[in-house]
């Protein structure tokens, strides 16, 4: 696959998450924070500091670029609810739950039906890079994207569930000095 690409929103095909599945999971006891090394929520200011893997084989590379190609293509689409769709249940308790305003937010953008974001701003894919399995079993890989506020570097971390790969953690790599994120962008 030829980088960098842009997914168009018609490429958003999984199945939107349920509001109340998503709601209840906010509504919990957010999940302890998981320690860097096993990288649910955290940052680093190089992809040096990112944990180490074996190389991973050519269907779980694909299978994970198709997995951030659709992601994108469902943030293009304003599809909110689709995009939750990507995450595991304990990510979102972590980067989500306990806070009632952004549960509210949360509510009110299921609320709302999607819309596309103009082409101007859409989120373009650069690079997927460096995946990896992990010493605990999932799949790690080095996602780089643009949108109109700039270009982001996430660690993202995968988990098989059925035929698909969800994102079970986030690693952003950011300069030295800048604030981390601590939350996983949609």
């Amino acid at each position: 696959m030829a980088f960098p690409l842009t997914p168009d929103p018609a490429e958003c095909r999984v199945a939107p998450r349920p509001a109340d599945e998503v709601l209840a999971l906010l509504s919990g006891t957010p999940v302890a924070a998981a320690s860097p090394a096993a990288g649910r929520l955290a940052a680093v200011s190089s992809e040096a500091q990112l944990p180490a893997g074996d190389p991973a084989d050519a269907a779980t590379v694909a299978g994970i670029v198709a997995a951030a190609r659709e992601l994108i293509a469902c943030n293009n689409a304003g599809a909110f609810t689709r995009v939750f769709a990507f995450y595991t249940d304990d990510l979102i308790r972590e980067a989500f739950g306990g806070d009632p305003a952004l549960a509210a937010q949360v509510a009110a953008s299921f609320a709302t039906p999607p819309a596309a974001l103009p082409a101007a701003a859409w989120t373009e894919l650069l690079d997927v890079r460096g995946v990896r399995v992990l010493a605990d079993g999932r799949v790690g890989a080095v996602i780089e994207d643009r949108d109109p506020r700039g270009t982001v570097v996430f660690f993202m971390i995968f988990v098989r569930a059925g035929d698909r790969w969800l994102i079970d953690g986030q690693i952003d790599v950011q300069a030295a000095g800048t604030p981390a994120v601590g939350t996983p962008t949609p």
